[in-house]
């Protein structure tokens, strides 16, 4: 457990457990590994299991079919299958797909459109400083929905 993560992991407003005190199920969505490992890094620290990542909306969609997640992270902008794509994909065999959309400034369009078609929430990258609170705080706001 990171220590860094600690005052959140004992927080259930923003830790990564469901309320029986298992950890809720996160598949990682984003073609960047970079983005992908900060994400893993800080979402283990609070508790979540990382049951899988994905770099676009392809493999997104088999991965969430195949590990049915509680919670997705999904970016907006990939390569081959877009993030709102797989959205639609997902939510269309899953209506109570927990998704939640990750975004650079400047997309309000897109995470308006990603809100409607059923994503759970957004957050704005890079996730530092007090992106890392407010991602928690949605992921776990998400998983109640």
């Amino acid at each position: 457990m990171a220590d860094e993560y600690k005052k959140y992991r004992e927080d259930p407003e923003y830790n990564g457990f469901k309320d029986d005190g298992t950890p809720l199920k996160l598949l990682i969505v984003d073609d960047s590994l970079a983005i992908r490992k900060v994400i893993r890094r800080i979402a283990e620290g609070v508790g979540y299991e990382v049951v899988a990542e994905a770099s676009n909306g392809k493999e997104a969609e088999l991965m969430y079919t195949k590990f049915l997640p509680d919670i997705v992270t999904m970016d907006i902008t990939m390569p081959d299958v877009e993030g709102d794509e797989a959205l639609e994909m997902i939510i269309r065999n899953d209506p109570d797909a927990r998704i939640v959309m990750l975004t650079s400034i400047g997309h309000k369009e897109a995470v308006k459109n990603a809100i409607i078609k059923g994503a759970k929430g957004y957050i704005v990258k890079p996730i530092i400083g007090d992106q890392i609170p407010k991602l928690l705080k949605t992921l776990k706001r998400a998983a109640k929905k």
